[in-house]
């Protein structure tokens, strides 16, 4: 494996997130840059099942404030029942987009989350959020 497959090595479920970066990195090379999201969601699930990895595309999840359901928000590909995805087509990855897969991560019970962005150049960033920390952060709130 080269470097970009490598950094996460010793991280939580760093195995599916090798896989992954492979996925990421063989649909980017094959497909560039330019085309709309849903076409590089649905072409990583395809390299992702090839890699004999479990996939579910656009998932809904609950908002909840205050023990009521105030709305949904969307991830993108969950792989393994373990890692987020969230798929961008930017130039760059913004502070607002990390801090968005933050928030969807805080709302849900997966720890782990990717942002991978199909622009100009791949990039990539990965967020965590434990669940031991958000139920102290909820029992804090009540």
């Amino acid at each position: 494996m080269d470097d970009k497959t490598t950094k996460y090595a010793n991280y939580e479920y760093s195995e599916i997130s090798n896989f992954i970066f492979q996925a990421f990195f063989t649909v980017y090379n094959e497909l560039g840059f330019c085309f709309e999201k849903s076409v590089y969601e649905k072409s990583l699930v395809i390299e992702l099942q090839n890699l004999g990895l479990n996939c579910r595309i656009q998932r809904k999840n609950p908002i909840i404030y205050k023990n009521k359901e105030v709305g949904t928000y969307l991830i993108d590909i969950i792989v393994e029942n373990k890692i987020m995805l969230q798929i961008l087509t930017n130039e760059e990855i913004r502070i607002s987009d990390e801090q968005k897969m933050y928030q969807f991560l805080r709302a849900c019970e997966l720890e782990v989350g990717y942002i991978l962005n199909f622009g100009q150049k791949p990039t990539y960033r990965r967020k965590n959020c434990a669940n031991q920390y958000k139920r102290r952060l909820k029992k804090d709130l009540d």
